[in-house]
């Protein structure tokens, strides 16, 4: 693994539960349950913004780019996650996928903050 791949990794498992847990205590589903998700749900996304750091270093705007990146792939993958998360405990689609949308949006700006200023290469 590269120094890229740890940063980006690391810190979404450790963002993810942060994020996660408030989220599930904000939906009412408790801290654990969230941080759970969310720590997968940081691992997930560390990884698909480990991937795409190195083809946005040709950029001439490299963090932005980055930044805007965990941006979108935090909300496609937030919504995809928390419409099963909602769904695994009986609440409605929708309502998970507005959560994980939400959640999933703020950790991928978050992860990717920290690799773009961790890393020497993005």
């Amino acid at each position: 693994m590269s120094e890229l791949d740890t940063t980006a990794v690391g810190s979404g498992i450790a963002l993810g539960a942060g994020v996660g847990g408030t989220a599930g205590a904000l939906a009412g589903q408790g801290v654990a349950l969230g941080a759970g998700f969310g720590a997968g749900t940081g691992i997930v996304i560390g990884a698909f913004i480990a991937r795409v750091a190195p083809r946005i270093a040709s950029s001439d705007r490299q963090r932005l780019s980055l930044i805007a990146s965990g941006l979108v792939i935090g909300i496609l993958l937030g919504a995809i996650v928390g419409a099963i998360a909602a769904w695994g405990v009986g609440e409605t689609t929708m309502s998970g996928v507005q959560v994980g949308t939400i959640s999933g949006g703020v950790l991928g700006v978050l992860i990717a903050t920290v690799t773009a200023l961790g890393s020497h290469s993005a």
